[in-house]
């Protein structure tokens, strides 16, 4: 029996990255939590490698540890590549007072299109990733935009996203905390998810740079039973060359 919470539920929370209370429905998440890119395009030759980082849980308790790497490249002055892998450790306390841990992989492609005439200042994206938990798998395809200030120091940034996810070979699990078995199977869902957030760089000379981004992201999901909302904290350093 868990204290305080099911797993499953952590887990579900979890793999979209976010920051919320207990909940005990089973979702069907999206690929990506949050979007961890300035609307400015790269430059066509130009990579950037990220490390992403969050963690979570419900009042200060850490329940969750999450990193993702995050991989961009400038195909030209308006177009950028994306590439994300990452993975998540749920930690768990079982009334026993043992610890179990859960692990959640995902990964997905995307691009970023930032037309000249927008200045750096808007950018449409779009992408599909999917992963695996212990409720089966999901492919989720999103798509958005993101605006900010394009500036050669610290660029604040929204960004908007709508998703859908897709179960596959869902898996029925008991998301109860104790009692009576409350077995739930994911289904489809579908959400918007919005991002505000700063990105800034330190030159190490003139054609590579240190880049550092933080923000807060608000996801809303949404299936044929439940509607939640979720609100996490995130925080990136990458190196751009």
């Amino acid at each position: 029996m868990w204290k305080q919470k099911s797993w499953v539920s952590v887990l579900i929370v979890v793999m979209s990255g976010f920051l919320s209370g207990c909940t005990a429905h089973l979702f069907s998440p999206p690929a990506r939590a949050f979007n961890a890119d300035g609307p400015a395009a790269l430059g066509e030759g130009k990579t950037e490698i990220q490390g992403q980082f969050a963690s979570g849980g419900i009042v200060f308790g850490s329940d969750f540890y999450t990193g993702n790497l995050h991989l961009r490249h400038g195909l030209s002055d308006e177009l950028d590549i994306t590439v994300d892998s990452g993975a998540v450790v749920i930690e768990t306390e079982l009334e026993t007072g043992d610890t179990e841990h859960w692990p959640i992989y995902s990964a997905r492609v995307g691009a970023q299109w930032s037309p000249k005439g927008g200045a750096g200042h808007i950018a449409l994206t779009g992408g599909l990733g999917g992963g695996y938990s212990a409720g089966g798998g999901f492919v989720s395809p999103d798509a958005g935009f993101s605006v900010g200030y394009n500036n050669p120091y610290l660029v604040p940034y929204f960004s908007a996203t709508g998703f859908l996810s897709l179960p596959i070979a869902p898996q029925a699990i008991d998301v109860t905390a104790g009692g009576p078995a409350d077995m739930q199977t994911p289904e489809f869902s579908f959400g918007v998810e919005g991002t505000v957030g700063v990105r800034g760089k330190i030159p190490i000379n003139q054609s590579q740079h240190l880049v550092i981004m933080a923000g807060v992201s608000m996801t809303i999901l949404k299936d044929s039973v439940e509607t939640d909302r979720f609100i996490s904290g995130f925080g990136s350093l990458g190196y751009q060359f």
